[in-house]
């Protein structure tokens, strides 16, 4: 059975459009593009094998809910795990009730670091009136002493930890995939294969990454 047209450009638009809509990494540093690749770059995404209802038939929906959003967090959590895993960079570890705002403020070197923490210490930090005075929201973005922005990532990663990023931390390129729907390059590599004999359909969904980074400008906090 031949693939409905608008289906396929309903499949796509919907999960670039969540991509898009739900990058991380974009937001800390400025992300460079490629069109070409080497060993050095890695690969965040899916390969779920769908109905291929999803491309023939009218009554089923043509969106892969949550696809997009995925490969987004996917990246994020490299970012969060590669700098974690480097025991080349100094963690600093700060107990409990010595880590105040002013502590913190000692600690950021730069007028245009990034703040990351996990979803529970900002849930903690919170409920910390001390905390309360010096965290504000700005059209739903978290900032530190009204400036510092300030970045979620995930508890199960990052544990206890808070990573702070100078302006000049990070280096981060993405491969450009040209797509048959947008008629673009885009950021996001989206594939969809033929109809199997079980009436699945192979699907592969990634972008690629290349990161680097100066540990000089990455301090890493651990909360004892």
């Amino acid at each position: 059975m031949a693939y409905n047209k608008d289906k396929v450009e309903r499949f796509h638009r919907y999960i670039l459009n969540e991509y898009y809509r739900d990058l991380f990494i974009e937001n800390i540093v400025d992300v460079g593009t490629t069109d070409k690749t080497n060993g050095r770059f890695t690969q965040v995404g899916i390969r779920p094998l769908i109905d291929e209802g999803i491309f023939t038939q009218q009554n089923y929906a043509s969106e892969l809910t949550m696809a997009g959003r995925i490969i987004a967090i996917g990246e994020r959590d490299l970012l969060v795990k590669t700098l974690l895993k480097d025991k080349e960079i100094k963690i600093i570890k700060i107990k409990e009730k010595d880590f105040t705002p002013s502590k913190l403020s000692e600690l950021l070197g730069s007028l245009n670091a990034k703040i990351l923490v996990s979803v529970d210490k900002k849930t903690s930090l919170l409920k910390d009136r001390d905390w309360m005075t010096h965290i504000d929201f700005v059209n739903g973005k978290m900032r530190f002493n009204s400036y510092y922005d300030v970045f979620l990532i995930s508890s199960k990663v990052a544990n206890s930890r808070i990573i702070i990023l100078d302006e000049l931390a990070l280096v981060w390129i993405k491969q450009l995939f040209q797509n048959p729907i947008t008629g673009k390059k885009e950021k996001l590599d989206i594939q969809i294969g033929k109809i199997k004999k079980n009436g699945k359909v192979d699907v592969l969904i990634r972008s690629v990454n290349k990161l680097h980074y100066f540990k000089e400008y990455i301090k890493i906090i651990e909360i004892i």
